[in-house]
Formats: structure tokens, sequence, C-alpha cells
């Protein structure tokens, strides 16, 4: 400014450094700039975690205006399963952050369509200067977990079903067996198990390829789940084989009619996969829980014994366990694991049957029998272990 000075006009200036000053100002500039081009969501609420301001990601993900929000109480963002606001846990949030000035966790952000989707959540406390212990604002960061919970989501569904036609897999078909004997235990009710193999499946498989066979495997599942009702359960265990679980039932005669009249058909009709037209039958082995086994191995051990009684008795059948299949069984299992060890004993012996002319009563040849004489099993037959041994 101008003044006099000793009698001569003269111009005072005066300097201030403000360096300080220009660097908060390009601070503050930059954080502006971080606050805006931040990808995660970022609110900031005064110390009555009233909104204050918001950034364009926290705009994009719940596509609010930011003036739309502000004044807006934290707990009016978030929700619950039910879609409404989640009060629990807006006074969890508040008590952790009173206590320690800082919380982090999983939480359902609002929309402006009023659907929510899940985010990482958080928050910590800005202080006063000089003032520690008050807290002048709250800072929160919202991260979109969207993509993270559709994956754990699939990683856990594929834990418990089958990836090719997305039924249950052997283990939640274990368990919820489990849970249905549980059930029935209480309500003194019958359950089936219906043990399902497709007959001659090898077949398609290795003529037309695994694509073909994949395609019609996934159509037989369709086709199982039509044939049961809701409450009832279709499971895969691996290659051609399913298992359905059919609660409630009265009888084994009520689980061998829907097996029959709806199941059975429904498999047989044509299948289109890939431009081919496939035909396909089914055998099936029925248990009934209690009358057939208290056990969950032991049931699902007879249904798998009947459904292989269904194959010998010539496929496309259905089969209810009945004890003499598993003597069966256990007698066909004796006949192979004594017939393995009878070559190397010397069990078997080697005749020959003549062949003669009838008009010259000479032998024109002979017929080698083979016969097993087991120290354990006596005599056996050749009709009875010929077969085995054959296959």
């Amino acid at each position: 400014r101008r003044l006099s000075f000793q009698g001569v006009d003269a111009v005072l200036t005066t300097f201030t450094p403000i360096n300080v000053l220009k660097l908060m100002e390009q601070r503050l500039e930059l954080w502006a700039k971080v606050f805006e081009a931040s990808s995660e969501g970022i609110i900031i609420m005064d110390a009555q975690q009233r909104v204050l301001s918001v950034n364009k990601a926290y705009c994009r993900a719940t596509s609010y205006e930011f003036y739309e929000v502000l004044g807006e109480h934290l707990g009016m963002l978030l929700g619950n399963a039910a879609g409404q606001a989640d009060e629990a846990l807006h006074g969890e949030i508040s008590r952790a952050i009173s206590a320690r000035h800082e919380w982090q966790g999983e939480v359902q952000l609002r929309k402006r369509s009023g659907e929510f989707y899940p985010a990482w959540l958080m928050i910590s406390a800005v202080r006063e200067s000089g003032r520690p212990s008050q807290v002048s604002h709250y800072i929160g960061i919202a991260i979109d977990i969207t993509d993270r919970k559709r994956t754990e989501a699939r990683v856990h569904f594929l834990a418990r079903h089958d990836v090719l036609t997305e039924l249950p897999n052997r283990a939640m078909c274990l368990e919820t067996l489990k849970a249905a004997m549980q059930q029935a235990q209480v309500s003194h009710e019958c359950l089936a198990v219906l043990f399902i193999d497709l007959d001659r499946f090898k077949v398609i498989n290795d003529t037309l390829g695994h694509q073909v066979g994949d395609g019609l495997l996934r159509s037989v599942a369709q086709r199982l789940q039509q044939a049961v009702r809701s409450g009832d359960m279709v499971s895969r265990l691996g290659g051609d084989e399913f298992v359905v679980i059919l609660r409630d039932i009265k009888d084994a005669e009520q689980a061998r009619w829907q097996v029959e009249q709806r199941l059975i058909p429904l498999i047989g009709q044509s299948h289109l996969v890939e431009g081919h037209e496939l035909k396909v039958s089914c055998s099936v082995g029925i248990s009934i829980y209690p009358t057939d086994g208290q056990d969950l191995d032991e049931l699902m051990r007879r249904a798998d014994a009947a459904m292989y009684d269904a194959k010998a008795s010539g496929r496309d059948a259905a089969r209810v366990f009945d004890p003499s299949i598993d003597w069966a069984i256990r007698e066909r299992q004796s006949l192979e694991q004594h017939l393995r060890l009878a070559l190397e004993r010397h069990e078997f012996s080697l005749h020959y049957q003549p062949r003669l002319s009838a008009s010259s009563r000479k032998v024109v040849g002979v017929e080698a029998l083979i016969r097993w004489h087991s120290p354990d099993m006596g005599q056996v037959s050749p009709a009875q272990f010929i077969p085995v041994a054959e296959e």
C-alpha cells in the first residue's frame, strides 16, 4: 500500500510464504480426485452417522444420485434378507464403532430400485484435531462382492450337486436320506429308496460318443424329476446310476406302482439328443424304510441288490427287495470267491463224454466236460458255476 515514509512517497510490500497452503490445496485436490475416481463406494458421514457425501462409485452401484442420499442415516442404507432396513445390524455397527472406532463386515446395501446387493463395508472414525477422543466424522468404504458371492454359491452348489445334471450328488443324497429316515421314525411313516441303472448305457457311450451319452443322462435326469412328487428327491451317484427318495408312502406296493406306471414309462420314451432319437430302458431296485432296514447303508445296499435282481431278470423292470435276493447275492459272492481259488487248488476235473454213431456204434468224437468238487460246497453243478465262470 502507498504511504509516506520519512517525507517521501513510498510503497509498503509484505510477503507471506504460502507454500504450505498450496501444498494443502494440492493434497485436497488429489484427495478429491481419489474420492471420485475410486472403484469402491465411499460414504462420508457426520458423528451421528448421517450421510454428508458419497462418491461416483457408490452412485453407480446403487443407482442413487449423490443428493438423494444426503442426510440419510446409515441404518436406512442397510438391508436384510427380507428386503427391509436392518436395524439389528445397524445397532451392532453403532456399538462397535463407539467402542473401537471401526467396524467391518458383510452387509446388504440398498439400491434405488429397492433391491439390495451384498457388500463388504469398512467403517472408520475420523477424530477431531487435538481431541482424539472426539469423533467428527465416519468414513465408510463399500466393496461390491456380488461376483464373489455368486462364485461362492456356485462352489457350494457343486460341492453338493452333480456337475453334469445338477442333481444332488452322493454326499447330499446320503445326507438327505439320513434326515428323511429320522423324520420318518418320528412320524411313523414309510419311505422308499429307488436304485436306478440305465440298461446297456455303455453301448450308447461307445457307439455314439460321450457327448451324446452326457446329453442322454441330462435328459434322463429331467424325466426322473418329472416322475416324482415335489417332496421327493432325485440324485445321481455317478455314471448311469441314480437314486430317488420317495417320502411319505404307505407301503412297497405304492412305490412299485409309481415306478412301474410313471417312472419307467417316462424313461422309456424317446430322448432327442444331438440329433439322435434314443430309446433307453432302466432297471429299478426298491427298498422300504423301516421294513427293509433301519440303517442307511443297509437300505442303500438292499435297493442296489434289488436293482441287480431286476437286471438279472431281463431288465426294464422294477424289483422290491426280498430276503431271497440277499440270499442269492451272498450265494453268488461265495461261489465267485470259491471259484477264484478252485483252479490253484486243483479242484476241477476233466471228463470226456463219448459220441457214438447210432448206425455203427463206433466212437466218432468226445465232448470235454469240466466238473468241480469243492471241499466246502461239495459237488457243484455245472449249471450253477459255468455261467459265473464265463462272466
